[in-house]
């Protein structure tokens, strides 16, 4: 389980480097931390809506369907 103190420990505490080993500006990183944040927290709202359990997988599509703005580029 991924929480807000998780996200923000491995995002300050730790470099991401992309998939050519680079890496990553701290700058980028944060940003990328303050939206994953929000998309974890939308991603509740599909799952509540549903009467069985879906996967966390499924919830995040729904929400980068429902808000396209939340897609990093």
């Amino acid at each position: 389980v991924l929480t807000s103190h998780s996200v923000n420990w491995f995002l300050y505490k730790c470099s991401l480097f992309d998939k050519n080993g680079l890496a990553v500006p701290m700058e980028t990183a944060a940003k990328f931390g303050v939206i994953f944040e929000k998309i974890l927290k939308e991603s509740v709202k599909p799952r509540d809506e549903q009467e069985h359990d879906m996967r966390l997988e499924q919830a995040i599509s729904m929400v980068l369907e429902r808000h396209p703005d939340l897609k990093y580029v």
